[in-house]
């Protein structure tokens, strides 16, 4: 019988620690929200920026969509397409500079 309070008590310690570890983690994770939004907005604003007016030079698509069973392999064959075509164009120009 002292054995099964002593699992309680090893239980209760353990719950009580997980709730302040969850409530150290939500604490954080809200104090850092604001400015990890801000860091993602930028380095959106900088490719898109970058490549404005430029579709060919990239591709969108959304995680989702690349693990989905039913879209999965279209993006997937979409994305190696895309990169293709970004190799093949690297090394046209590279030849026609003599670089290779």
């Amino acid at each position: 019988s002292s054995s099964n309070s002593n699992n309680d008590n090893n239980d209760n310690n353990n719950s009580e620690e997980m709730d302040e570890d969850t409530a150290l983690w939500i604490k954080w994770r809200d104090d850092q929200f604001s400015i990890q939004l801000q860091h993602y907005r930028n380095f959106v604003s900088y490719w898109m920026e970058r490549y404005g007016g430029h579709d060919d030079r990239r591709v969108f698509f959304s995680y989702e969509g690349l693990i989905s069973e039913d879209t999965g392999v279209v993006e997937t064959m979409r994305l190696a397409s895309f990169l293709e075509g970004g190799i093949r164009a690297n090394v046209v120009d590279m030849v026609s500079k003599g670089t290779t």
